[in-house]
């Protein structure tokens, strides 16, 4: 006995890309919000390195920054998808928390879902050709 497959009509892929649009958007606004009081900083990259975590076993990059903020000399760190050769001495713009120093935003999670958005426009605008596509394709049949 076979399966019967079930194929989404396109207008069904609009609205979840749309709600995937949507969420991804509040997701945006959300960490722009909880970075608003964060400051631009010029930092030095001092390193990258590798962690390992022991609950998931899973390792984690860094590229680890040295700043100034309120007079005082800090060494914070912001994860990274990949380890990017020696970045040592590369000078950079970052936001820091002026009340916590060494928390940096993460310009990965920004990235990330900017990512998310174009990848989800994208296919927004190849579903909502297909299904103009579609609709032209099927022409109601005159029975007289």
């Amino acid at each position: 006995m076979q399966r019967k497959t079930r194929v989404m009509e396109p207008e069904q892929s609009i609205k979840i890309i749309i709600a995937v649009i949507l969420c991804t958007m509040l997701a945006f606004g959300i960490y722009r919000f909880s970075i608003r009081n964060y400051v631009e900083v010029e930092a030095t990259v001092v390193g990258t390195d590798s962690e390992r975590s022991y609950k998931s076993n899973n390792r984690s990059n860094y590229t680890y920054y040295e700043y100034t903020v309120n007079g005082e000399t800090v060494v914070g760190k912001t994860p990274v998808i990949f380890r990017q050769g020696n970045q040592t001495g590369k000078t950079e713009f970052i936001r820091v928390n002026p009340d916590s120093p060494e928390k940096i935003a993460s310009k990965l999670c920004q990235r990330l879902l900017i990512a998310i958005l174009i990848l989800s426009f994208v296919m927004l605008i190849y579903n909502v050709t297909h299904a103009k596509g579609k609709k032209k394709r099927k022409s109601p049949s005159s029975s007289f």
